[in-house]
């Protein structure tokens, strides 16, 4: 069995301001141009999810093996 401080910690992602003011702007663009269900109360905070967590992850996670592929 192994030992929970034997696991790999997930990558620490620090989001820069600039990255909520992007989502902010690209979320009100989206808004006014489908004029849908996009505001509602389950697709404004899954948009936010999207953009603010998962983006910057899987970003960094790609950063991470190509520096590693990198060093010989």
């Amino acid at each position: 069995m192994s030992n929970a401080s034997e696991a790999t910690p997930a990558p620490q992602v620090r989001i820069p301001v600039g990255w909520y003011v992007a989502a902010l702007a690209l979320y009100l663009v989206i808004a006014y141009f489908t004029k849908t269900v996009l505001l509602n109360w389950v697709m404004g905070p899954l948009f936010l999810l999207l953009t603010l967590y998962l983006v910057p992850t899987a970003a960094a996670v790609v950063r991470r093996r190509l520096t590693a592929r990198s060093r010989p």
